[in-house]
């Protein structure tokens, strides 16, 4: 597991970057956090690592 955090703004496209395992396999992103108003958000992202 590993924590990150990031601020991120509304109205422009944003990346979230990070290293993937050396490991070939799937494996689960979660994002979340408060939206300006203080309301939660939560988000899963499978992802495949390859060669």
């Amino acid at each position: 597991m590993v924590a990150a955090f990031s601020k991120t703004e509304k109205d422009e496209d944003n990346q979230l970057m990070f290293h993937s395992s050396d490991q070939k396999g799937i494996y689960l992103i979660t994002v979340q956090g408060f939206a300006e108003n203080g309301q939660p958000f939560y988000g899963e992202k499978t992802i495949r690592i390859e060669d």
